[in-house]
């Protein structure tokens, strides 16, 4: 396993539980992410962290994956 494996592995549990700084600037940006979508897109994620994200999104478009 490489360093920058073992890092994240170490902090992503304590990442993952932190509070959002800015909900209004979080939500904004979802907003705008989601006008990029459609029903007939298929979406791959890559180095999507918590996949938060493509929680909001997924249902957006006909697929979506995260890794």
């Amino acid at each position: 396993m490489d360093r920058s494996t073992k890092f994240w592995d170490k902090i992503a549990e304590s990442y993952s539980k932190q509070p959002i700084a800015d909900e209004a600037a979080y939500e904004k940006k979802l907003q705008v992410t989601r006008e990029y979508f459609h029903p007939d897109m298929e979406v791959l994620e890559i180095g999507c962290g918590t996949r938060v994200n493509g929680y909001h999104s997924c249902t957006l478009c006909e697929t979506y994956s995260s890794h």
